[in-house]
């Protein structure tokens, strides 16, 4: 078992690619498995096909199903710079965190400490008693200190942040030796996501935090993306995206090409958000409008197309399957969406699009920017234009007009014209 992020997708030794479907249809059909090797360029190390299996673990009565996966081979290791380079990725998290939370110690080990995030999401320590400081408590002989921490409101974005951040990588390994320090969390997840779930940000820092863009920090998120971002056409392309159509980081996972392009290869300006795409359940107008969005996702698709040597021709849609999704993986492979929540519950997350935009809102330094902000420019937008309450709502899809209300214009717009060149 080695220590590297599962895969999807490897090459044979010529470069053809295999992805974990076909890989599994060779097994089931007891035909040979070629020999494999790591997807990314920089570094083709050896890899092996794991087909899909049943595990016994502990605590558990009946054995767990255990996905199809691609991992590398024994006694084979990812190069420093290969994007499934489990120990790369955890250095860039933990640099990232709160020392707080995650502390250095000896020889490249890692401590993780709950109690900063439990204080931080319920105000009180573990032990339920009020914060004391750091120092001797009463009682304790003389060396040995207790300490509680408690995390400020920036203090506690950073620990939910880490936290997500490692529980997906974690997710992701096909061994828990590089993440042993997360060995707790683990046992402890059930408990934290409840947690999270429950967790209400307190509402006066998030209007504080609130930013409406403005046409010189578009211009700057976009020059920073270009210039930072290890897969800039496509970040650039989710960037212009979420401005231009103030779409939910959700529904962008889902689009599909043949949402953007008709079969001619020509875009489609007024498309439409179908249900199964839409959070709530109810499709309604999608617009690309912007010939900024245009430019871009048509780059980031002519990047895929001409990435792609092997891909199967395709009559129309520019060469691409029109049921792929429009944006993918930096690996090339669809973000994975799940179901989220309590037994009977139809909501879905999907962690990679909401990790792409934290990254590429991370990069460009701009305080008080993220998804959500955005959609609340789009929303400033679209009033600005003379758009009227319930137009807004049918963009960006919110059924609750209480959000906009106090953005009534006074002369109603028609709504074709008032997304045109939204940005």
């Amino acid at each position: 078992m080695g220590n590297g992020i599962k895969m999807r997708t490897a090459v044979n030794v010529h470069g053809t690619p295999y992805d974990i479907d076909a890989l599994q249809a060779a097994h089931d059909a007891n035909s040979t498995i070629p020999d494999l090797y790591c997807a990314d360029p920089v570094g083709r190390k050896a890899v092996r096909f794991v087909p899909r299996h049943q595990q016994n673990r502990k605590g558990r009565i009946e054995p767990v199903d255990v996905p199809a996966y691609i991992g590398l081979t024994s006694g084979s290791e990812h190069v420093n710079d290969c994007r499934y380079n489990t120990a790369k990725r955890i250095a860039v998290i933990v640099d990232k965190s709160d020392r707080d939370f995650v502390s250095e110690l000896e020889a490249g080990k890692r401590e993780l400490r709950l109690p900063v995030l439990h204080n931080g999401l319920s105000g009180k320590p573990l032990s339920g008693n009020p914060p004391i400081s750091t120092g001797a408590t009463p009682g304790i002989g003389p060396g040995k200190e207790t300490r509680q921490y408690v995390s400020s409101g920036q203090k506690l974005d950073s620990y939910l942040r880490t936290t997500a951040d490692l529980l997906e990588l974690r997710s992701l390994c096909d061994s828990d030796a590089v993440l042993a320090f997360v060995q707790r969390l683990r046992n402890c997840q059930a408990a934290v996501t409840a947690t999270l779930e429950r967790y209400t940000p307190d509402m006066a820092r998030e209007r504080r935090a609130a930013r409406i863009l403005t046409n010189d920090d578009i211009a700057f998120l976009v020059q920073r993306t270009r210039a930072r971002s290890t897969c800039p056409g496509r970040d650039v392309a989710l960037l212009y995206v979420l401005l231009s159509t103030g779409a939910r980081p959700l529904e962008i996972a889902r689009l599909e090409v043949r949402d953007y392009l008709n079969e001619d290869g020509s875009v489609r300006e007024q498309s439409e958000m179908r249900a199964e795409v839409a959070v709530g359940g109810k499709a309604r107008p999608l617009f690309f409008a912007s010939t900024k969005a245009q430019e871009a996702i048509d780059r980031y698709l002519d990047e895929r197309v001409c990435g792609n040597a092997v891909m199967e021709k395709v009559i129309g849609f520019r060469g691409l399957d029109p049921c792929d999704r429009l944006f993918l993986t930096e690996a090339g492979e669809p973000f994975e969406i799940v179901r989220h929540g309590a037994t009977g519950q139809t909501r879905f997350l999907c962690r990679g699009i909401l990790h792409a935009y934290r990254k590429i809102f991370r990069r460009t330094g701009l305080e008080g920017v993220s998804a959500l902000n955005v959609r609340r420019t789009v929303a400033a937008r679209l009033f600005e234009r003379g758009a009227e309450e319930d137009q807004i709502g049918e963009v960006l899809g919110i059924g609750e007009m209480k959000s906009v209300r106090e953005l009534l214009p006074k002369v109603r717009q028609p709504l074709p014209a008032v997304v045109r060149e939204l940005v």
